[in-house]
């Protein structure tokens, strides 16, 4: 199995959705395959749903060309739940995936047939919103870091990379509780990894209500927030260039005036002209950049 593409899907009650994203990635054209379920202290009959689905299958046989494990991981999280498959997982390439999400066919196979020398390879997805309605990720090839910033190109669910990319920028951070694959992308992309764009749909997000935004932003103010900050911390820590650092902040100032945005839609005007201060008053910008900020925070909240 030394030559296995290797899965981690973190799972927490989801009984009803697991099967559903288990026979996405049972379809795959490419074998064989490492799946490693880290159940993160379900309540419910999520780990009998896996056990059935495994046996029924053939997928505990170490030596079947799909071979699937299931892990447990008591500390809450969906970080600790990946940083625990992550340093059992030993496959040459590795992507984490979510329980309430599918894959399509030709994900892996196509993922490794771009993927070449390259350290990284990323791909389109659909998502399904609570209302059924479909809309695609954004999708840029090119200047990684700045498309991870504004649009979080490496989505869980939407790449796969060696796995000592992410060992070697510390795997998922436990303390972000939000945005957390947005902020592992980010220390990815200023690692200046080698990225091969894949311009194909090859996944479908389910929104839940139960996800992190499925009921909005508010409800979890603090955390982005807290996440924005581990972001900047990192960038200060990090050997950039000065330059480079001043226009990340800029672009960093520049999400929290969308999440500002957010927020008033929301309907907390107050809680998002806190934070569009906040936003402004970065060291990173000038009298204009602060005037076209407040600007964009106007234009961005007609729509």
């Amino acid at each position: 199995m030394n030559d296995a593409v290797g899965i981690v899907i973190p799972v927490r009650d989801r009984a009803s959705l697991i099967g559903r994203c288990l026979d996405s990635v049972w379809a795959q054209t490419w074998r064989p395959l490492h799946v490693v379920v880290v159940d993160n202290d379900s309540s419910d009959t999520t780990i009998d749903v896996v056990k059935e689905w495994g046996e029924r299958h053939g997928a505990f046989d170490k030596d079947a060309a799909l071979r699937l494990e299931i892990l447990s991981e008591k500390k809450p999280g969906a970080c600790a739940a990946r940083n625990l498959g992550l340093r059992y997982v030993d496959t040459p390439y590795l992507l984490f995936f979510d329980s309430d999400d599918e894959m399509h066919p030709a994900l892996v196979e196509d993922a490794m047939d771009a993927i070449g020398d390259a350290d990284l390879v990323y791909w389109r997805g659909t998502v399904v919103g609570l209302d059924g309605k479909k809309r695609s990720k954004p999708f840029y090839k090119g200047n990684l870091l700045a498309r991870q910033i504004y649009n979080c190109l490496l989505s869980t669910q939407l790449y796969m990379a060696r796995p000592e990319v992410f060992r070697r920028v510390g795997g998922w951070d436990e303390a972000a509780s939000a945005w957390n694959d947005w902020e592992l992308g980010i220390r990815i992309a200023m690692s200046d990894v080698k990225a091969v764009a894949l311009d194909k749909e090859l996944v479908t997000i389910h929104a839940q209500k139960k996800s992190i935004t499925g009921t909005g932003f508010l409800p979890r103010r603090g955390e982005w927030e807290n996440t924005l900050a581990i972001i900047e911390r990192r960038v200060t820590e990090s050997e950039l260039l000065p330059a480079r650092k001043k226009r990340l902040y800029q672009m960093l100032a520049y999400r929290r005036m969308i999440l500002a945005v957010q927020y008033c839609k929301e309907g907390d005007r107050e809680a998002a002209e806190e934070l569009l201060r906040e936003a402004c008053s970065a060291p990173a910008l000038g009298r204009a950049r602060r005037a076209l900020l407040r600007l964009l925070y106007r234009y961005t909240l007609r729509g």
